[in-house]
């Protein structure tokens, strides 16, 4: 049995990784507070990512579990412009179709800092996806380290790719990799909130 953990002073995400995820090849965005703490600022032109990167940052944090991808559409009065999970992996836009016919596999994850004890915190979730319409397989991470320690694509002859799930397991353990989102998310509630209630309510605040 887990020892029930207490949370850590509060973390800050420092930096954003995104893997096949929408138009992101491979990004990292380094998100630096500046002395605005408890703020998360995103500047850039329309089309740029920023939607994208807080859908990113939403799916991490709660897991997967009821994420409205690409929110912010509603607010400027367009209805057709949702996203869901399948056309995120593979990279589907209405006006050129799939990019990914074959199936792709997707990866966002965010570094969390508690700089008054200097540690690292690796959150994230990665998605596969084979069409449009089938199940997208989802599993989870969290990793005590550094962005760089999470071997989230693969170097080969033909060029770099995605981990699977299997490659990622193999790099990081049983004990950080979670295939079942159910535990992954209990496992965020235990770590970075002290118990599933608390974890429970910021779901439905960010939501």
């Amino acid at each position: 049995m887990r020892r029930r953990e207490t949370p850590s002073a509060p973390f800050e995400i420092a930096r954003v990784r995104l893997v096949g995820f929408h138009n992101f090849v491979d990004e990292t965005v380094a998100i630096g507070s500046d002395g605005h703490r408890g703020h998360l600022f995103l500047l850039g032109d329309n089309g740029s990512g920023k939607t994208t990167i807080l859908d990113a940052i939403h799916l991490v944090l709660t897991g997967a579990s009821e994420v409205e991808l690409n929110a912010a559409a509603r607010f400027g009065g367009r209805r057709d412009s949702g996203r869901s999970l399948a056309g995120v992996v593979l990279r589907f836009e209405p006006s050129r179709g799939v990019a990914y016919a074959g199936g792709a596999t997707a990866y966002a994850a965010i570094e969390l800092v508690d700089a008054a004890r200097e540690e690292r915190l690796c959150l994230g979730v990665g998605l596969q996806a084979t069409t449009l319409d089938a199940q997208v397989t989802k599993w989870g991470f969290v990793h005590r380290g550094s962005l760089e320690s999470v071997p989230l694509t693969l170097d080969e002859e033909r060029g770099t790719r995605a981990t699977t799930r299997e490659e990622l397991r193999g790099a990081l353990g049983k004990g950080e990799l979670f295939a079942r989102m159910t535990d992954y998310r209990s496992r965020l509630a235990e770590r970075l909130f002290g118990g599933e209630t608390a974890y429970e309510e910021a779901c439905r605040l960010w939501g």
